[in-house]
Formats: C-alpha cells, structure tokens, sequence
C-alpha cells in the first residue's frame, strides 16, 4: 500500500508502513530460531471485525467540524 497515509490500527504509523505477510512470515521464523518455539504470525485484524458500543456522549455542535465519532476514527 504505497503512500497510504491513513493512520493503522493494528500497528505504530501508517497504513503504508505495515509490514508485509512476507516480512511478518521472516520475523516470525527469526523468533522461531530464536526461542527454540514455533511462533506463527498471527492473523491481520480487520477493522469491520472489532466491536465498539454507540458513543455515549454525541459530539457538540462546536467540534462536529473536526471531530468525528466513526467507528475508524473512534479505534485509530
């Protein structure tokens, strides 16, 4: 995902910097051979996956221009 600068919520930065499932796979026999342990990637979370209760609060009149309550912006 080059030059997507959107914020990741499963990982420090953006969505561009995002490991690969190839580099993920490395890391995870490097730990592998480290530990003496099979470690395995586990499974990239997926936004639509995770779930959040209704905002308790609405957001005032006085932020709606830059605040927002959508379920992306809410987890990131």
């Amino acid at each position: 995902m080059e030059n997507d600068n959107r914020r990741s919520f499963w990982t420090w930065g953006h969505v561009s910097d995002e490991p690969s499932e190839d580099t993920r796979r490395v890391a995870a026999q490097a730990a592998s051979k480290r530990t003496g342990v099979v470690v395995s990637p586990p499974p990239i979370p997926r936004i639509d996956d995770i779930e959040l209760r209704t905002p308790r609060l609405g957001i005032p009149t006085a932020l709606a221009d830059f605040v927002s309550d959508s379920k992306v912006d809410r987890i990131t």
